[in-house]
């Protein structure tokens, strides 16, 4: 992680301290990436005495719309989850502004059935898992899957809610929304 973090400024020629904040998508999503990220942006931030700006990954993907010139709408972004479930939620879309409806929360096959059917575009890496069931079952409805987060975005994201004077918690209070239980099982095997 940290040799790409140091090209990434390197590309961008900034230097560690000129940073004065950092920007880190907090989740839903993968257990193990969202550690891994949140920790190090922790640790960065902490050495740096800057703040750490969290943003959702769900709010992220729903801002990517905006790239993208879709018509004004409902659009609910789906992150992979597991045991065929996704995190999302359900975003409203109108020209440069998206608004969530809602909080993120566990989407099923018959859930993401249910918004397809109502009109909501699914997209995000999550609506794949689902994309075969509701094509045969619901052949006009609206999938992206090609959509991803984009840095660009999170950047702006980071930037608008430290403009508008957002208070963040202390980076070592910060920690990545997982949604869902991190279980671990044993592969311990008696004898």
């Amino acid at each position: 992680m940290h040799l790409l973090v140091e090209a990434a400024l390197a590309d961008a020629k900034v230097l560690w301290s000129e940073l004065t904040a950092i920007i880190v998508s907090i989740g839903p999503g993968s257990f193990t990436g969202l550690r891994v990220g949140v920790s190090y942006a922790k640790g960065a931030a902490l050495a740096l005495g800057i703040p750490v700006v969290p943003v959702s990954t769900l709010t992220l993907l729903a801002n990517t719309l905006k790239e993208r010139n879709l018509p004004p709408g409902r659009y609910m972004p789906l992150i992979p989850a597991r045991k065929g479930e996704a995190f999302g939620q359900m975003f409203r879309l109108e020209p440069n502004e998206v608004t969530a409806e809602d909080e993120p929360f566990l989407v099923d096959l018959e859930t993401a059935s249910k918004h397809a059917r109502a009109g909501v575009l699914l997209f995000g890496e999550g609506a794949e898992q689902f994309a075969d069931q509701l094509k045969a079952e619901y052949p006009q409805g609206k999938l992206l899957m090609d959509l991803i987060p984009s840095p660009t975005v999170l950047l702006e994201l980071g930037r608008q809610l430290l403009r508008d004077g957002n208070h963040f918690p202390a980076a070592s209070d910060i920690e990545p929304h997982y949604l869902k239980e991190f279980t671990v099982k044993s592969s311990i095997v008696s004898r």
